[in-house]
């Protein structure tokens, strides 16, 4: 005997609804396009909203799971799969998706499983042939600290230095936070804050290095804490402020000495931290984490320690616009290129400066090499 577990009828009536009148929306686009208004943008946008409609309609229609004397088969939108129960190995919920894997790594994600009827007797079904995969990685995880020497010579001691670990993660994690929106948003005094906002990852990674079989740099939902805030949340307050406060007269020079930054610290993260099974791609994640910090240090290294004249310039306003963000207008000048080969430059300034400014009014402003030659500017205004 089998069971067909599928979306429930006002869920089903839902998604038929709401289908059709996205695809109905995609030919409005369509029939926009014709007309020859933004033919390109309006044909583009037609076929995402019908694409998403015909999706809907499909998973509607298709979406069911078979449970069977010896087997569980899930009928996704576009593909079908099938699993015997003696060889479910365990599952795991990700959010709304309930995902079943197999011994031989046949994978099987449910997505919206909530959403169908008698959903609970699939989640009995597979708990009853498979283990929860988290919870079993969780347990693994902290068997693996416990047992470990090198965190304490007893297990007592071990389990002290986990707690202590915990501890340590969850205040460098708010403290790292707190820098990040501190540099970010409220730069005052601002050498200060960027100062501290460049040396805390270092200060991260020393904790990671210090605790570095207990503490991991990423959150997978085990047993060993995380620091990733820490390294993040002040790597992109810096990322806020180098965009914000200085102008480039090419991006791309920043390229190189970043880059240069990021192999040093792959380097340094693959050397320092350890290679053991349960954290061997640690150096990995950290290296990830680097990245928008040596792109943000390199650029405030090169203008806030440059000490080099600067060299006068005259230009003027090509073209001025505003842009909205989350509720934010932002207020543009573009700048008529006064070097030879140069494209025109598009910074963002405040509204009493875009206010002020006329377009082919007059700008005055000042170049200087910067300590990694990488050159900027600024203006008068």
């Amino acid at each position: 005997m089998q069971q067909e577990i599928t979306y429930g009828r006002l869920t089903k009536i839902a998604g038929y609804i709401f289908g059709l009148l996205f695809a109905g929306g995609g030919c409005y686009f369509f029939n926009v396009a014709a007309t020859g208004k933004d033919s390109g943008l309006n044909i583009g946008i037609g076929i995402l909203i019908l694409a998403l409609g015909v999706y809907m309609v499909l998973n509607t229609y298709r979406k069911k799971v078979i449970i069977a004397n010896d087997h569980l088969t899930y009928r996704g939108t576009f593909n079908t799969k099938t699993i015997l129960f003696k060889e479910i190995k365990g599952y795991r919920i990700e959010k709304n998706t309930l995902v079943i894997e197999s011994k031989d790594k046949l994978r099987i994600a449910i997505t919206d499983h909530v959403y169908l009827t008698d959903d609970y007797k699939i989640l009995n079904t597979v708990r009853r042939y498979g283990v929860d995969l988290d919870r079993k990685a969780h347990n693994d995880e902290l068997k693996e600290i416990l047992d470990d020497n090198e965190n304490g010579f007893t297990r007592a001691e071990r389990k002290q230095s986990l707690n202590k670990a915990k501890k340590i993660a969850s205040y460098t994690n708010y403290i790292g936070i707190a820098i990040g929106i501190w540099a970010g948003f409220y730069p005052n005094p601002y050498n200060i804050a960027i100062c501290v906002a460049l040396i805390f990852p270092v200060v991260a990674l020393f904790v990671l290095s210090r605790y570095k079989n207990i503490i991991s740099p990423v959150d997978t939902g085990g047993a060993r804490p995380a620091i990733s805030w820490a390294m993040l949340a002040p790597s992109f307050g810096l990322m806020i402020r180098s965009f914000k406060d200085y102008d480039l007269l090419n991006e791309w020079e920043v390229l190189l000495p970043a880059c240069c930054a990021f192999a040093i610290s792959c380097l340094a993260f693959y050397l320092a931290l350890p290679k053991k099974e349960a954290n061997k791609y640690d150096w990995l994640w950290v290296s990830l984490f680097a990245i928008p910090y040596c792109y943000a240090a390199t650029i405030h290294l090169n203008c806030m320690a440059d000490n080099s004249p600067p060299l006068k310039f005259n230009t003027s306003v090509q073209n001025k616009y505003t842009s909205k963000s989350k509720g934010n207008t932002h207020y543009h000048l573009t700048l008529t290129p006064w070097q030879r080969h140069q494209e025109p430059i598009e910074i963002e300034v405040t509204r009493t400066e875009y206010e002020q400014t006329p377009v082919d009014g007059p700008v005055g402003g000042h170049i200087k090499r910067g300590l990694l030659s990488i050159k900027w500017f600024y203006l008068d205004m």
